[in-house]
């Protein structure tokens, strides 16, 4: 179990966004970003077939955050019900030290400024309030938009991913104790 507990849910809040827990309702935008060819390209995730598939992963992400094993937020702006991405923190380390951002933006919403938005606020969550290290992103060498969004927090690439799909690659930024 990890030091810290995700009961109640810790939402966020940005100058446009709100972050908070995914609902079942957000099964459609769910699917799409699961589905979506230009959305999957560069993650190694199954592709939703279908709705359902949608809802099972809600309920994935909910046991979970439940458990204590990962948070995972829905972005929406503010005053908005539609789920426009989400953004995540999981593979914690059993001792809490370490963990993984993850996130994806629905095709209508990304090269505004929204998924920067949101790790200005993830990020510092996982250093202030969960006390990690250290936060690792994976993602795909061709992948630019999420190397240019890495860099600007001052992500380091590390080393390329072990065991993963070819491509990619791992950037890490340490808790240094400035945010």
């Amino acid at each position: 179990m990890l030091p810290i507990q995700f009961t109640p849910f810790p939402n966020l809040a940005t100058r446009r966004l709100d972050l908070r827990r995914v609902r079942m309702e957000d099964a459609g935008e769910i699917f799409i970003m699961r589905s979506d060819e230009r959305m999957v390209q560069y993650v190694d995730i199954p592709i939703a077939k279908d709705l359902e598939d949608a809802k099972a992963f809600i309920r994935k992400i909910d046991k979970g955050i439940d458990d204590n094993e990962w948070i995972n937020w829905g972005l929406y702006q503010k005053g908005s019900v539609k789920l426009m991405g989400t953004v995540c923190i999981w593979n914690i380390y059993a001792d809490g030290s370490q963990g993984e951002a993850g996130y994806m933006l629905l095709p209508e919403f990304q090269g505004k400024g929204y998924m920067q938005e949101a790790l200005e606020a993830v990020i510092p969550y996982g250093f202030n309030t969960m006390k990690l290290l250290r936060i690792e992103a994976y993602t795909h060498a061709k992948n630019e938009a999420s190397l240019k969004l890495l860099e600007k927090f001052r992500f380091v690439k590390c080393m390329p991913a072990e065991g993963n799909a070819q491509g990619m690659e791992v950037y890490v930024i340490e808790n240094n104790g400035v945010r």
